[in-house]
């Protein structure tokens, strides 16, 4: 029988309420879709502005915001993401995630130009064939008239994304960045952080990127195993050298 005074189930008045220490406050983070069936992959979705500005890096090369001294290094990364098969749902089933880190140019910078400046004569020549014809004025004026509303009818201002300004203080928005790579169906999703490293000097950026082991394969079906072993070959950290496994 319940004591006087007091409703049954109510708790007693003389029981400290149980306080819990705040959870720790997770990173900041941003994830990238990126176009899966380009060259330069190009950023179809970015999730917030918290990193990147949504607005400026929607429809532009990811290279674009890779350190020029990272690029080699980060497409080395993404052309072994993008031989990663998908299941049936759509899901990574060869190499899963991969971990990486280099340095992120918040403003970004022209890749594609930059690139172009070190290819050999020849490669220059079979990208631009008509580029050694001589052209009058009209005509030069002609094409960066055409190639200026090609890139706005794609969404893309080289004109607006690249003041003079913004070029010469590239260096100074630098970010050293832990990024996560994955590959679907529709894209590659990479997932960047600012970096935990107590040191952001380039020479603290690794040489070798982690990548989990692929998942084992069934052996009843025979074309399964030999597309596995296959595609198994070329995450081989023999024949990759800046791929590096890791067990578990």
């Amino acid at each position: 029988m319940p004591a006087p005074g007091r409703q049954s189930g109510s708790p007693p008045h003389n029981i400290t309420p149980m306080r819990f220490a705040p959870l720790p406050e997770q990173s900041v983070r941003t994830a990238l879709i990126l176009n899966r069936f380009s060259v330069n992959c190009n950023i179809q979705y970015c999730s917030n502005d918290s990193i990147l500005s949504s607005s400026d890096c929607i429809t532009r090369c990811f290279f674009d915001f890779v350190a020029k001294r990272d690029e080699d290094l980060v497409r080395s990364w993404i052309d072994v993401i993008k031989t990663w098969g998908v299941n049936e749902r759509g899901q990574p089933s060869d190499g899963g995630f991969g971990f990486g880190k280099f340095t992120l140019l918040i403003n970004g910078r022209d890749s594609i130009e930059s690139s172009n400046e070190f290819l050999p004569p020849s490669r220059r020549q079979n990208s631009y064939p008509n580029s050694r014809r001589p052209r009058s004025p009209g005509q030069r004026h002609g094409e960066h008239a055409r190639a200026r509303d090609h890139d706005r009818g794609h969404g893309y201002d080289r004109h607006r994304h690249w003041p003079p300004s913004d070029r010469l203080h590239e260096e100074e928005e630098q970010l050293v960045v832990d990024a996560i790579f994955s590959a679907h169906s529709d894209g590659l999703m990479v997932i960047i952080r600012k970096s935990t490293a107590t040191s952001s000097t380039p020479s603290t950026l690794p040489s070798t990127m982690t990548l989990p082991p692929p998942p084992m394969t069934r052996p009843s079906r025979s074309s399964s195993s030999q597309g596995s072993s296959s595609s198994g070959s070329s995450f081989s950290p023999y024949t990759l050298s800046s791929v590096r496994r890791v067990g578990g």
